[in-house]
C-alpha cells in the first residue's frame, strides 16, 4: 500500500509548490475540508476576510504589489458568488489570482439529476457555467487524482501570456476523498507565449532611433506581469521620453529624468502634450483603452506612428485605434530580445521641448498665481507646501 492523503491537503500543498504563500478566505461549511488543510499548512498565511469579495480584492491587490499571484478559498452559493466582483476586476485588469470554491456533494448536484433543477443540494449553485467568461479558466474538480494538476495546470495559465484569475470548483466529496500519492497524474503544463523575432527588436530599435520625436508609453501591464524592473532598464538604455497611463503613478520615479508623468483622462497636461507632439510612440502594457485615448480616438496622438506590443492580438484590432505596426509578445519576452541593446536616445531639442512642457504645465498651474489665506483649504496648495520640505 502506497501512502493516501486527503484531496483537499493534496490541493493546499500545490499551491504552495506553485509558490503561493498568501491565501484569502472566509469559511464555510462547503470548503470545510480546504479550511481545514490551510489551517494546518506550515508555508501558507491565511488571512480572514469579513466578505468574499474583500477577500477577491485583497488577493488582487497583493498580486498588484507585490507580482505575486496569491489564492483565494470560499464556499459554496453565495461564498463563491460574493466573490465574483473582485474577480471582474482582476479579469479586467490582467492581475492573477487562483480561487479555490467549496461546492456541495457531487451526487447532491442539480447537475446530476438529469432534470432542470436549478438547485439541488444544500446552498447550491453551480458556478463554473457564472464565471466562464471572467477567468482564464474555470473547472470543477471531479477526478480526485487530477487534483494536484488542476492546481499547477491553473496557475500556469493565470501566470502565462496575459495574465488573469483562474477557478477550481471542488465538492465536498472530493475534497474529503483520499487517493494514493504514487497515482496522482504529473504535472507538467507548457504553455507558449510569443516572442519578438531579432527582425522585429531591431525593426523598434530602428524606428525608435530614426524618429524625431519619441516616447515610450507605459502601462499597469509592466506592473502586473512582474517586470518592473526590466522595464525601467530598458527605458534608461533608450534614453527616449516615458509616461504612464493614469494607473501606474509608481513604474517610475518622479526624479528620473526621463519620466514625465502619467497621462490619459486623470494624467497631468504635461504627459498629454508630449503623446499629442510625438511623431513615434511605443506602447507597452497599455491597452489604450478609452481612458488612455478618449473617446475621439482619432485625435489620439494623430501625428505618431504607433508601434504596439500585447500579447494578445485582439486588443490592437479594437475599433477606431489606429496601430501602425503590432507585435504579438509576452513584456517578458519583449524585454528578453532587447537585453543588452541601446540607441543613441532622443535629440536634445526633444527632450528640452519636454522638460520644457514639464516646468510650465505642474500640478500646481492652478495655484501659482496665488491662494487666498482666508478661503478654504486647497489640497493642491497643501500639497505643494509639504512637497517644499
Amino acid at each position: 500500500m502506497g501512502v493516501k492523503k486527503r484531496v483537499a491537503d493534496i490541493v493546499i500543498e500545490a499551491l504552495a509548490e506553485a509558490g503561493i504563500s498568501s491565501c484569502f478566505a472566509v469559511v464555510g461549511g462547503g470548503a470545510m475540508h480546504l479550511d481545514n488543510a490551510l489551517a494546518t499548512h506550515p508555508e501558507i498565511k491565511t488571512i480572514f476576510n469579513h466578505h468574499e469579495q474583500a477577500c477577491a480584492m485583497a488577493a488582487e491587490s497583493y498580486a498588484r504589489t507585490s507580482g505575486k499571484i496569491a489564492a483565494v478559498c470560499v464556499t459554496s452559493g453565495p461564498g463563491a458568488s460574493n466573490a465574483i466582483t473582485g474577480v471582474v476586476g482582476a479579469w479586467q485588469d490582467s492581475i492573477p489570482l487562483i480561487i479555490i470554491s467549496g461546492q456541495v456533494r457531487y451526487a447532491t448536484m442539480a447537475r446530476t439529476s438529469g432534470l432542470p433543477l436549478r438547485y439541488r443540494g444544500v446552498q447550491e449553485l453551480d458556478i463554473v457555467p457564472m464565471i466562464s467568461s471572467i477567468t482564464k479558466y474555470s473547472t470543477i474538480l471531479l477526478d480526485p487524482l487530477a487534483a494536484r494538476y488542476e492546481v499547477h495546470k491553473a496557475i500556469d495559465i493565470a501566470m502565462a501570456g496575459r495574465r488573469g484569475p483562474v477557478w477550481i470548483d471542488i465538492p465536498l466529496d472530493i475534497q474529503s476523498s483520499y487517493v494514493e500519492i504514487e497515482d496522482l497524474y504529473p504535472t507538467k503544463v507548457i504553455l507558449p507565449t510569443p516572442g519578438l523575432s531579432e527582425n522585429e527588436a531591431k525593426e523598434i530599435l530602428n524606428a525608435l532611433s530614426n524618429a524625431k520625436r519619441p516616447c515610450i508609453l507605459s502601462g499597469t501591464g509592466i506592473i502586473s506581469s512582474s517586470n518592473k524592473e526590466r522595464f525601467l532598464d530598458f527605458a534608461r538604455r533608450m534614453r527616449v521620453p516615458v509616461l504612464a497611463g493614469g494607473w501606474c503613478a509608481d513604474i517610475m520615479g518622479t526624479e528620473e529624468d526621463l519620466f514625465f508623468g502619467l497621462s490619459g483622462d486623470i494624467g497631468p497636461r504635461t504627459g498629454n502634450f508630449i503623446l499629442q507632439t510625438a511623431d513615434l510612440i511605443l506602447v507597452l502594457g497599455n491597452s489604450l483603452s478609452f481612458r488612455q485615448t478618449g473617446f475621439s480616438q482619432s485625435d489620439f496622438a494623430p501625428n505618431a506612428s504607433i508601434l504596439y506590443v500585447d500579447v494578445e492580438e485582439a486588443e490592437a484590432k479594437k475599433p477606431g485605434l489606429h496601430i501602425d505596426r503590432f507585435y504579438h509578445s509576452g513584456l517578458s519576452e519583449f524585454f528578453d530580445a532587447m537585453e543588452g541593446n541601446s540607441i543613441k536616445g532622443a535629440s536634445v531639442s526633444w527632450l528640452s521641448y519636454c522638460q520644457y512642457l514639464r516646468k510650465r504645465f505642474t500640478p500646481f498651474e492652478s495655484i501659482d498665481k496665488g491662494v487666498d489665506p482666508n478661503a478654504r483649504v486647497n489640497s493642491y496648495y497643501f500639497w505643494q507646501v509639504i512637497d517644499s520640505y
